[in-house]
């Protein structure tokens, strides 16, 4: 008699525990791999963030340093020349005499008042440099 084929054999439990335990331990390296990549790029970022912040700090140091520097120069001025208003105080700590955006609205209305403009307490500060001019 003619011998029958023979089908293909079935793995043992034994062999399909291998195969999964080695699909597993591939895809937890896999996993370890991608998991030290990230980890080195949040490194590199953080470290070039921090170095960026190191940065803004001294410049944001040097432009205060600058500020400091130029409103005790502008103190100086002032007791120096000893300003008989308020208008002539903000024009030595601005620089410019005539009123301009650089103006906060206290000093704008200060000088509204000493030009005589009525109503300019409830003016913007927009519309307090358009009558000042």
């Amino acid at each position: 008699m003619a011998s029958k084929a023979k089908k293909s054999a079935k793995p043992s439990k034994k062999d399909l525990r291998k195969l999964a335990d080695a699909q597993l331990t591939r895809k937890l390296d896999k996993t370890k791999r991608a998991l030290a990549k990230e980890k080195d790029r949040a490194k590199k970022a953080a470290k070039k963030a921090k170095a960026q912040s190191k940065k803004d700090i001294a410049k944001a140091t040097k432009a205060a340093g600058n500020q400091v520097d130029s409103a005790k120069a502008a103190t100086k001025k002032i007791k120096k020349s000893g300003p008989k208003t308020v208008a002539e105080v903000v024009a030595a700590v601005t620089g410019s005499a005539k009123p301009d955006a650089s103006w906060t609205i206290a000093a704008l209305r200060v000088r509204a008042r000493e030009t005589g403009v009525t109503g300019y307490s409830r003016l913007s500060k927009t519309a307090l440099l358009e009558r000042l001019k």
